[in-house]
């Protein structure tokens, strides 16, 4: 086993699959960047992490808090800051994997009010959201290879993109969402609910349907989906399977879904709460094994990972 190293907080990561670098591991960082890494197998039970590039994306002074990797175009991500920016952020040196490549440019999308918590783009890439402490949900628009420059975009120049601002929605701070389609989303909030919310470009916002799960929803992950003939918010039938990290409440394993005739709802399929202390991280292994899917669930303060399993019926 190896342990990573760094002389600053790890606030957030991701794998990425990438053209150039299998296994592309990103790491958020206390101290404004993004630091680039790449897992590698000497043997099979020998792995090992080689640091690539930082994307230094703001003064040390300044905690990136969240970062997503932009699925369409392998040079640019998203990445949210204590400061309350929303950046969009392209790397050529992602792009052409060239030894030295110009410093990383970046366009900010939203400002909030406090501190912006989380993002996700939408799954065609033309647009975004983003949540923070300040209750607002924001949608932006994303021009995919638009940021030019030689070095860093004029932050005091560049002009704010997003499209709209909800601060009705939600009763504290926004902490994680989840596009289920491209007008389609799924909320988590400090306030404890988990929401399916109709946020079109242009248009009113209408909550689908909503849930307590207890505790503070930091983070939402897609499991497993099915559709059938889902077009969008009225037509078609869906059935989401998430894993949702509830903070004090520990882990549920939710179902979000939209019949035919009675429109969305949500219901709580299983609850892991052995964490005596806050559960911000929880991931699955995708491949399952009779039937039962792994989960691995961590806490903060009591430093507490924990491996579980969740038996779900077929979904549908």
């Amino acid at each position: 086993m190896q342990t990573l190293e760094t002389d600053s907080a790890v606030l957030d990561l991701h794998f990425h699959i990438h053209r150039y670098f299998v296994n592309l591991l990103g790491v958020a960082t206390s101290k404004g960047s993004i630091d680039l890494y790449r897992l590698l197998y000497a043997t099979p039970t020998e792995p090992r992490l080689d640091y690539l590039r930082t994307l230094q994306l703001a003064d040390p002074s300044i905690l990136v808090l969240s970062f997503t990797w932009y699925k369409i175009f392998a040079y640019q991500l998203g990445a949210t800051l204590s400061n309350g920016e929303v950046l969009v952020v392209e790397d050529e040196w992602l792009e052409g994997a060239k030894a030295r490549a110009a410093l990383p440019t970046k366009s900010v999308k939203v400002k909030h009010e406090l501190e912006a918590w989380t993002m996700a783009f939408t799954p065609i890439g033309l647009g975004g959201y983003s949540g923070g402490d300040d209750m607002a949900l924001r949608h932006f628009v994303v021009a995919p290879g638009s940021i030019t420059s030689s070095s860093e975009t004029d932050l005091n120049k560049s002009p704010y993109t997003f499209t709209w601002t909800d601060k009705k929605i939600h009763s504290a701070g926004v902490t994680a969402i989840l596009p289920l389609s491209d007008e389609i989303i799924l909320t988590g909030s400090y306030d404890d609910y988990v929401r399916v919310i109709f946020a079109p470009c242009q248009g009113r916002r209408q909550v689908l349907d909503e849930l307590n799960l207890g505790g503070g929803v930091w983070r939402l992950k897609l499991m497993a989906q099915v559709t059938d003939g889902w077009q969008g918010k009225d037509e078609g039938s869906a059935s989401f399977l998430i894993l949702a990290s509830c903070m004090h409440a520990g882990t549920r394993v939710i179902k979000v879904r939209r019949e035919e005739n009675d429109g969305w709802s949500i219901m709580v399929l299983g609850k892991f709460e052995e964490h005596n202390s806050m559960n911000y991280g929880s991931d699955f292994q995708p491949v399952e094994t009779k039937g039962r899917k792994t989960i691995v669930s961590t806490s903060f303060y009591d430093k507490l990972l924990c491996v579980w399993h969740f038996s779900d019926e077929p979904m549908g």
